[in-house]
């Protein structure tokens, strides 16, 4: 009897813009929603450096509410349970939370004074913290407590000695990565005990630049970290909880803003130069868990200063881009085809 098989279903992945969307200035953050219906991007306009746009799912993306804070907005972040919205401007103090009506309102329900000009900011895991990185180097990152509906406590100020660029929950919530401009330990990595402090235990010199963005595998076992440093924008690291081992290095050929990682298996990277140029600012790169290294697999080319972050959808299907200075686009959807 002849065996009939299948033929195997043959697998690609294909960037394709799919829509476009102006808020008036250049990206900082962008973020989807945690129930993928909106995705928030806070930026440079001077009338609403917080818009909030719906996503249909597949094509259309409309900007539904904004928020004029006065000043250029740094720092963006979703609460895990879907209900708030974290964020601060850069040259005041103070630091917002917003309720969110799942609909079109953002309604401010707390602030509080941090005394440091923010950069960015990320919810714990289980929604009852928040880490900031800010750009005075005696207090680069503070952890808030939150109380679940309307006040912030600030639990933790720490002092790494410089400025905290970045910052990056791990999936477990155990540890926050922290990435700056501090000389011998750029990259670096704390335990969280749960409640009020953050002790340094693993640190990476880059010898020079600073390390921005960061994403976890769901292991939390590998780290993937974006750098201003010439021929090596992009890093990985395995992390066994008390030391970081460097992987690998690609050089992007512009600075590695911001990384996003679905399934463990896809890493989109957006790129920034110091002037405005054409060139591939979006790259895809396929991670190899067997042989511990990066492959890229696509890359989209834009005319622009490049772009700010990038933020994968939960089923991976599509990317949320934040542009820095292209002309008349803010945010952009990009579709990733066929996933393995």
């Amino acid at each position: 009897m002849a065996i009939i098989t299948k033929p195997k279903k043959i697998s690609r992945v294909d960037l394709t813009d799919v829509t476009s969307g102006n808020s008036g200035g250049s990206a900082t953050v962008i973020k989807f929603s945690p129930d993928n219906n909106f995705i928030a991007v806070s930026g440079t306009s001077s009338t609403k450096e917080i818009a909030i746009w719906s996503w249909n799912g597949s094509t259309t993306i409309s900007e539904v509410e904004t928020v004029n804070m006065g000043y250029a907005c740094y720092a963006l972040s979703w609460h895990p349970d879907n209900d708030y919205l974290a964020a601060s401007n850069f040259y005041g103090d103070a630091f917002k939370v917003y309720s969110w009506n799942h609909s079109d309102t953002l309604t401010e329900v707390e602030t509080i004074n941090t005394g440091v000009n923010i950069l960015c900011a990320e919810w714990h895991p289980n929604g009852n913290y928040l880490a900031v990185g800010s750009y005075t180097a005696g207090s680069a990152v503070k952890v808030f407590s939150w109380n679940g509906t309307d006040a912030l406590a600030e639990v933790e100020n720490l002092n790494t000695g410089d400025k905290g660029y970045r910052v990056k929950w791990s999936h477990d919530g155990d540890f926050l990565y922290v990435g700056s401009p501090l000389a011998n330990k750029q990259v670096a990595v704390y335990s969280w005990n749960g409640t009020d402090a953050l002790t340094e235990v693993a640190t990476y010199n880059l010898t020079s630049g600073a390390a921005y963005n960061a994403s976890w595998t769901s292991d939390d076992k590998y780290l993937f970290v974006g750098t201003d440093v010439a021929t090596k924008q992009l890093l990985s690291f395995a992390f066994d909880g008390s030391s970081l081992t460097h992987k690998q290095t690609i050089d992007l050929g512009y600075r590695g803003n911001d990384v996003s990682l679905w399934n463990d298996r896809y890493l989109a990277i957006g790129m920034a130069h110091t002037g405005s140029a054409t060139a591939a600012f979006l790259k895809l790169y396929k991670f190899n868990i067997t042989t511990e290294t990066l492959t890229e697999i696509d890359s989209l080319t834009y005319t622009a200063t490049g772009i700010a972050e990038v933020d994968f959808q939960s089923n991976g299907r599509y990317l949320a881009v934040g542009m820095n200075a292209e002309t008349g686009v803010t945010v952009r959807v990009v579709k990733v085809f066929d996933h393995p």
